[in-house]
């Protein structure tokens, strides 16, 4: 990891220009218009060292973007999560459906029929159940890699990253 000489944001030793404001290593200016990822400015003088007001301006929409950026992803995780309980019921919808076939089907044309009906019916929830728990893990595994993020942001403050996570925060609670 380096230090930006400008900024003071840190990059990754494989990069040879600042993530934030585009200054190379040695702290010259970027040869060409750099543009922020979280603003739409674009930052042809974005080594110049930010002053005042603006800067709090800066820094505080840039938190905005992150946070509207966490919160979409957010809810993308929740539907996943919603989608394998959704495919968790149907499982079990279809489950019963085919039991109650079988059933039906064994009571007219024998035991057996009935006995066949009542394992695929088995297999056929047990499978759509399975299914619909790896998509809601995969879901629970996109919300603790957004809790990570969320929580090792250097772009947000504890408040709002306690916001983000739909968190209560009190003061009393320690960073």
């Amino acid at each position: 990891m380096w230090k930006c000489k400008h900024c003071s944001e840190q990059s990754g030793d494989s990069f040879d220009a600042c993530w934030s404001c585009g200054c190379s290593r040695d702290g010259s200016p970027p040869t060409e218009p750099f543009e922020a990822e979280s603003t739409s400015e674009t930052l042809g003088s974005a080594c110049e060292k930010p002053r005042g007001k603006g800067s709090k301006s800066r820094d505080a929409d840039r938190a905005t973007a992150v946070s509207e950026r966490y919160r979409d992803a957010y809810l993308e995780a929740s539907a996943i999560i919603g989608f394998g309980g959704f495919v968790k019921g149907i499982g079990i919808i279809l489950g019963i459906m085919i039991l109650a076939l079988a059933l039906s089907a064994g009571i007219s044309a024998g035991i057996s029929v009935g006995l066949f009906g009542v394992v695929i019916a088995f297999v056929v929830s047990v499978l759509f159940y399975v299914l619909g728990l790896i998509i809601s893990a995969a879901g629970q595994i996109v919300l603790s890699t957004l809790d990570i993020a969320i929580n090792t942001s250097e772009f947000l403050t504890r408040d709002q990253r306690a916001s983000v996570m739909s968190l209560q925060c009190d003061a009393t609670s320690i960073d």
